[in-house]
């Protein structure tokens, strides 16, 4: 008797701690692959599979399948007027002239796999997790000013990895979140990574960023109203 008894107070703690968190809004912890797309998620599982297509080769139909890779690329570039007869260098014409896509099937059949999967991963990689809009979170990340209030940062982008947007294209929208916090805070820099909490939304917006090479427009997926901002600690 007694143990049924501990067994039913252990239980009734647990649901009223899982009850109070919910009530009060726990923020659910994450990392910057749940921002990804469900659809980009499940293409990603069919990459794998084409990796273990590709594992399965020996070594000389690998030998093969990065020519025909090749081959591709050029025929590709060429369609798309990208590059003219003129420029193509000696391996070029090599490859074009000993046409391994006619002779070897089974490795062009990976490559046309793989290239359609490319386009369709990055046709999906600007979308977002629609179960996000609304919840709790808690997310690190690290800070570019957008809005200052003195020596204050009013309004930034959480992004998730030092030095995106500087000198090399931005990351994908579903990987940059618009931040604007409840109070104005002293930021220690963009190479020193933060939690951030609040209410995520999936409502994206353009943002002119500010560096020190000029301004640009980004587009975010995201954007969150952060109750919160600490330094970052695992």
């Amino acid at each position: 008797m007694t143990t049924h008894k501990s067994l039913s107070s252990a239980l009734l703690a647990f649901v009223f701690l899982v009850g109070n968190q919910v009530a009060h809004g726990a923020p659910q912890k994450l990392d910057w692959e749940d921002l990804l797309s469900p659809e980009y998620t499940r293409l990603q599982k069919e990459s794998i599979k084409l990796r273990n297509r590709f594992a399965k080769f020996d070594r000389e139909t690998r030998k093969i399948y990065r020519k025909v890779a090749h081959e591709m690329r050029v025929h590709k570039a060429q369609a798309d007027g990208v590059i003219k007869e003129a420029e193509l260098t000696e391996r070029d014409l090599e490859i074009l002239q000993e046409n391994p896509s006619a002779k070897h099937p089974e490795a062009t059949a990976l490559w046309r796999d793989v290239d359609a999967l490319r386009t369709k991963m990055n046709a999906a990689s600007e979308g977002v997790d629609p179960q996000l809009d609304g919840r709790q979170v808690r997310l690190p990340g690290y800070v570019l000013p957008l809005e200052f209030d003195g020596d204050k940062v009013t309004e930034f982008l959480l992004v998730p990895y030092v030095g995106a947007c500087i000198h090399v294209p931005p990351p994908p929208p579903n990987q940059m979140v618009h931040v604007r916090p409840a109070e104005a805070f002293v930021s220690e820099g963009m190479f020193a990574p933060v939690w951030v909490e609040g209410r995520m939304s999936t409502q994206g917006g353009t943002y002119d960023l500010t560096l020190v090479d000029g301004a640009a427009p980004v587009d975010t997926g995201y954007s969150m109203q952060a109750s919160s901002i600490e330094v970052y600690k695992q």
